[in-house]
């Protein structure tokens, strides 16, 4: 059993691994071999070297790809139509929190501090209501809701039950047997969901439902 995240700077929405992905696995490896005296890592010179067999970062990242594909063990879960359109609705209304309330001006020194704490505490209020708001015409979209003990407990948010995992919007049958669940970060882009958290929410979810896509929505 596995859990997937996308947006967290790997995959590209056409479910490669994205290019600079590629660039950096290279340029990586080549600074692990940079006791050869004749080689430079530097990334002209990485893309000049593979530009001599034809290929670009992009035609190597979708190689990549096909190569995690061949190997044993789990798959990315599909993404549906109907996935990828629950995907760009709710990213959307992360985004629709995020503008509407108003950013605490501050030095880049203060970004974590309580002010911008409470910043993200409004937005992800706000994201709630708007996710409330949308299931009338959505009645797959559910809001936060906390998951334990393989589902025998599943709890709506925004309160929140010690022990319980909670994604910031399910989409879902019903909320008991979800498809995809979505996890708002409103810091930086380069934050990401804990490795830790998705193994409790791994541990939380319906037995017949853990390997299930996990998205970053990013404001």
């Amino acid at each position: 059993m596995f859990m997937v995240v996308d947006l967290q700077g790997f995959y590209s929405r056409d479910e490669n691994v994205k290019a600079e992905v590629a660039e950096a696995y290279y340029t990586m490896n080549c600074v692990n071999q940079s006791n050869l005296p004749d080689l430079e890592c530097s990334t002209e010179n990485l893309k000049k070297v593979i530009a001599e067999d034809g290929m670009t970062w992009a035609e190597l990242a979708v190689e990549i790809t096909f190569m995690y594909r061949s190997m044993k063990g789990p798959r990315k879960p599909p993404m549906s139509a109907g996935h990828l359109d629950a995907w760009t609705l709710v990213q959307r209304l992360a985004w629709k929190a995020c503008s509407s309330v108003s950013y605490p001006q501050m030095p880049p020194r203060l970004m974590n501090s309580a002010e911008a704490q409470q910043w993200g505490r409004d937005v992800h209020k706000e994201f709630e209501r708007l996710i409330q708001a949308a299931r009338t015409a959505n009645p797959k979209l559910f809001g936060e809701t906390g998951y334990y003990d393989s589902g025998k407990s599943i709890v709506p948010g925004p309160s929140k039950v010690k022990g319980h995992r909670y994604p910031d919007a399910v989409w879902a049958v019903a909320i008991d047997k979800p498809e995809v669940v979505f996890d708002l970060k409103t810091g930086s882009e380069s934050v990401s969901i804990r490795p830790k958290w998705l193994r409790e929410l791994n541990g939380g979810l319906p037995i017949s439902h853990k390997d299930i896509r996990v998205i970053m929505l990013i404001c």
